[in-house]
C-alpha cells in the first residue's frame, strides 16, 4: 500500500484506502483491515509524514493517536518555516 502511494501519489489511490481522522488539524489515516497508520501532508502536500499506528479495536477514533499526530504536524511545520527541519536516516 504505501509503495504505491509512493509511485502514484496520494490522489491515484483506491479511496478506501485512506480516511480523514480529523478534518480540523489535517490528520488522515492509512487504512488496512484493523491497521491504522496516520500522516500528515507535508510540504506542499508533495510528502507524506507517517506519525504512528495502531491496531484498531473499536469504531471509535483513537483521540489521544490523532492528538499525538497533530502535534508532530505542527511541529512539522513549525520546522519547516523556521529552516530548522532535519532529515533523520536510519542507517541499519
Amino acid at each position: 500500500m504505501l509503495e504505491d502511494t509512493a509511485k502514484v501519489g496520494l490522489e491515484s489511490i483506491p479511496a478506501a484506502w485512506t480516511y480523514e481522522a480529523n478534518k480540523k488539524e489535517k490528520i488522515f489515516e492509512f487504512i488496512k483491515g484493523r491497521l491504522r497508520l496516520y500522516f500528515f501532508k507535508g510540504h506542499e502536500e508533495q510528502i507524506v509524514v507517517c506519525t504512528s499506528g495502531q491496531l484498531k479495536k473499536t469504531d471509535k477514533a483513537n483521540k489521544a493517536v490523532i492528538e499525538e499526530a497533530a502535534r508532530y504536524r505542527k511541529e512539522y511545520f513549525e520546522a519547516l518555516h523556521k529552516d530548522t527541519l532535519q532529515v533523520m536516516k536510519n542507517e541499519t
